[in-house]
C-alpha cells in the first residue's frame, strides 16, 4: 500500500540515491586508508539500505565487499567493487522513475 503511492515511492527512491551517494564516498574513502573494519561496516550499512528497498543487485556486490573487508581480503580489483561502481553510476544516472530491481 506504501509502495501505491508514487509520490512516497518517488521520494524513497531520491533519499536512497542520496544516501547511497554520501556512503559510496565513504566508502571510497575507507578504501583510499586501507581500513578493512570500516570498508567492511559501511559495506554492510549499505546492503541493508538496499535490501530495504529490495534492490538487490546493489545488495549482492555489497553483501561480497562486506564479506572480504571483514576476512581482510578486500583489493580495488575485487569483482564487487567494479559492481559496485557501476551499478552506482547507472543509479546516480537513472530516472527516478526506473529502478535497479
Amino acid at each position: 500500500m506504501l509502495f501505491e503511492d508514487q509520490s512516497v515511492v518517488r521520494q524513497l527512491v531520491e533519499e536512497f540515491k542520496q544516501n547511497h551517494q554520501q556512503d559510496f564516498e565513504r566508502l571510497r574513502q575507507a578504501i583510499d586508508k586501507g581500513n578493512q573494519q570500516q570498508i567492511s561496516t559501511i559495506a554492510h550499512r549499505m546492503k541493508g539500505a538496499s535490501q530495504m528497498l529490495e534492490c538487490n543487485v546493489l545488495a549482492r556486490p555489497l553483501e561480497s565487499i562486506e564479506k572480504e573487508a571483514s576476512l581482510g581480503r578486500f583489493t580495488l580489483d575485487s569483482t564487487a567493487y567494479t559492481s559496485l561502481v557501476a551499478l552506482t553510476a547507472q543509479l546516480l544516472e537513472e530516472n527516478p522513475d526506473t529502478s535497479l530491481h
